[in-house]
């Protein structure tokens, strides 16, 4: 009887878990390190705060997921800013599926407008405040995130300052953004330093990613034509089934992959000689990274002590 009742009470909760509302509020569409949640409208102190840091600046557009109680739980935005040496600003979206196969696309496309607000709002501070132009600022959009970024571009977000653009990289990873024309609106970003866009064959999560009309995840096959203003990073049968790229423990130990996104995310100039160029879209434009992996490797030091990614086989 008890037994029964346990398993019960144990499904009761699942349920529950399964049932509640997300995390997400609509008032508070910022998050920072580890977790506190920020209206759009209190941006400046906000980046007064993380500039102040003076240590390279990302912009992070997460994907699916109830978030931010997701990233939360994986101390992501913590493991990003340890990893990388970075401050980091999360846009947070209505991420949350209805349905476990479910994409909340419609989500994504409503996002888009809040996105677009606080770049203008970014672009604005640094205008106001001098010093915070020196702070290199970077990209990283992942997963379903790419979508907001698509139709914010769509809806002509605008990315540049005065004096060029406010990006230094722009880094996609494990785009589940449709792959047919998706150069249209890749090729309307616009960067001072490189635009890459991950590529897994193998990956686990787009694997499952069901498109309309039977499209094609961009995270795991790039239709041709490629976007001219972007390399392709295809990291396929290095990285196993690995979604979440950006996180070093997912990397597998390869040098050359961490390398290349640690100068992405740190608004550096990736070496592209750390793998080789080949030919697709009728141009060099996809990098598979040279196979050396050494988990020793100092660009892989920058680890919390007992941070789970360092198991290969935790993949998403």
């Amino acid at each position: 009887m008890k037994k029964v009742l346990g398993i019960c009470i144990c499904l009761s909760m699942f349920w529950l878990s399964a049932c509640s509302t997300s995390s997400f509020d609509p008032a508070k569409r910022l998050v920072i390190a580890p977790a506190e949640r920020i209206p759009i409208s209190s941006i400046d102190q906000v980046l007064g705060g993380l500039f102040e840091h003076k240590k390279p600046f990302v912009l992070y557009v997460h994907g699916r997921g109830d978030e931010p109680k997701k990233t939360e739980q994986g101390k992501i935005l913590e493991k990003l800013e340890q990893q990388y040496g970075v401050k980091v600003l999360m846009f947070n979206w209505d991420s949350k599926a209805k349905f476990v196969l479910s994409r909340p696309v419609a989500h994504a496309d409503e996002a888009a407008p809040y996105l677009s607000d606080v770049v203008a709002k970014i672009i604005n501070y640094r205008k106001l405040h001098q010093e915070a132009r020196s702070i290199p600022i970077s990209l990283l959009v992942h997963s379903m995130g790419n979508i907001v970024l698509q139709q914010a571009i769509d809806k002509d977000l605008k990315l540049s300052e005065s004096d060029g653009p406010l990006f230094m990289n722009i880094l996609m990873t494990g785009s589940d953004a449709d792959a047919e024309g998706h150069n249209l609106w890749v090729e309307k970003l616009s960067a001072k330093g490189e635009i890459m866009i991950t590529i897994n064959k193998q990956d686990g999560t787009l694997s499952w990613s069901k498109h309309d009309s039977g499209k094609t995840p961009l995270g795991i096959n790039p239709k041709e034509p490629l976007a001219k203003n972007a390399h392709y990073l295809n990291v396929t049968g290095l990285v196993g089934k690995t979604h979440r790229l950006f996180q070093k423990g997912r990397q597998h130990g390869q040098i050359s992959i961490c390398l290349i996104l640690t100068s992405m995310l740190r608004s550096e100039t990736p070496n592209l000689q750390l793998g080789k160029l080949v030919n697709g879209g009728g141009d060099d434009r996809i990098l598979v990274p040279i196979a050396n992996i050494d988990n020793s490797n100092s660009c892989f030091a920058a680890f919390f002590p007992t941070d789970p990614d360092l198991d290969p086989n935790d993949e998403e």
